[in-house]
């Protein structure tokens, strides 16, 4: 599904617009957290036509995924551990094909990366999960996290409390970066690609729904993803 760029905009201006309206009407603390979280949903429904948090029919087949990733992020609700660097290495070429995940939205079958990562369990132990590829088909019928999601989840810095983080540098861990998604033009399309709905299937498949509290919990980032140019060029893409 391609959604307009005036629609995408008018959707991020919503966003905006609920986002600063929210946090000018909150005292402080953990409620600016609601505030973000409702601009989130205001988002979502600019792109989609529910709530975040909505059930997600996209209908995505296959076997159940025996995937190295499956729940490595399940966790009790307010944990900062586990903790996942996850670096992602080839995507398929046309992975920045525009595609805003949205409800009702049907991904590719055929859609697929090739990732590892490196999992913390506390700030002193940690182990690697090898490269693999993972692919949608991989999965039954599932929900999703949406495009509106991904990109607060990705674009914004902390808001709520102030985390240490690395700033613009993006390491293994395990202190994540002020930024969960890469930084810059190269990268922007990303939110509205079919590779979006490829990782919006992924973290959800990792144990982690940004539906809930997205904008809070940040014990998942990236530290790097083929870009836009990479994959117009041929490089980096899975073969």
């Amino acid at each position: 599904m391609i959604i307009s760029t005036s629609i995408l905009r008018a959707g991020i201006a919503a966003f905006m617009v609920a986002l600063v309206a929210g946090c000018a009407n909150q005292s402080g603390g953990p409620t600016v957290h609601d505030a973000i979280q409702g601009a989130v949903n205001v988002l979502g429904a600019s792109l989609g036509g529910k709530p975040a948090g909505g059930p997600a029919t996209g209908a995505v087949f296959g076997a159940p995924s025996e995937s190295s990733f499956k729940d490595i992020l399940a966790a009790e609700p307010g944990s900062q551990w586990p903790r996942v660097a996850l670096s992602i290495t080839a995507l398929q070429p046309t992975a920045y094909k525009g595609m805003v995940m949205t409800w009702g939205s049907n991904i590719p079958p055929d859609a697929c990366m090739r990732l590892s990562a490196v999992v913390w369990s506390s700030a002193k132990k940690s182990r690697t999960i090898p490269e693999e590829t993972f692919c949608v088909s991989q999965m039954r019928p599932t929900n999703i996290n949406s495009s509106g999601e991904i990109l607060a989840w990705g674009s914004f810095e902390n808001l709520v409390g102030k985390m240490p983080n690395t700033g613009h540098a993006r390491t293994n861990g395990p202190v994540q970066p002020a930024k969960l998604f890469p930084e810059g033009g190269d990268y922007k399309n990303f939110y509205n690609s079919q590779a979006s709905g490829t990782f919006g299937v992924l973290i959800r498949l990792m144990g982690y729904d940004l539906s809930i509290d997205g904008v809070k919990d940040r014990r998942l980032w990236v530290v790097s993803v083929p870009s836009e140019a990479e994959i117009n060029a041929g490089q980096k893409v899975l073969r």
